[in-house]
């Protein structure tokens, strides 16, 4: 099917590789197709039970009468979309790895990249294949801001 669509439409699957690419690395799936919030949101949750000390049976979409500690499903629904705004300081926490000239950074910033483009000429960027690069997302990201306040501090 990807060969398929390569030969058909060679010049739009050129033109989506640096978008799916970027999209990749900022952790925001295919708009549709996936969401970046994978467990269900707490007021989609229907919560059953007594509530001992937080925790309540769930059932939902994805639960099916789990315990579940409902005050963290609740906080983390709440602060997720800002927790996860901070994924948008990747493409620059990337392209400051490369200048840095640590190989600490700079090593994961080439295998992110490699991997993603990967994904992206070869395959479908489907969030659960590039999901063991996560980790350097926010390496990366750490070590901008770690590098900005020594800069600063100085």
């Amino acid at each position: 099917m990807h060969d398929e669509a390569v030969r058909a439409q060679p010049i739009r699957w050129l033109v989506s590789i640096p978008t799916d690419v970027f999209n990749m690395l900022v952790q925001q799936p295919i708009a549709g197709d996936f969401h970046p919030m994978y467990l269900p949101r707490a007021d989609s949750i229907s919560f059953e039970d007594r509530n001992t000390l937080g925790f309540q049976r769930a059932q939902s979409d994805f639960y099916n009468g789990q315990w579940v500690w409902r005050p963290g499903i609740v906080l983390y629904s709440a602060i997720f979309e800002t927790w996860n705004s901070f994924k948008w300081l990747a493409p620059l926490a990337l392209i400051w790895a490369f200048f840095s000239g640590e190989w600490f950074y700079s090593v994961p910033a080439l295998m992110l990249v490699v991997f993603l483009a990967a994904m992206s000429i070869f395959g479908n960027p489907a969030p659960r294949l590039y999901a063991p690069l996560y980790p350097f997302t926010p390496l990366l990201i750490g070590g901008l801001i770690a590098a900005l306040f020594r800069r600063w501090l100085k």
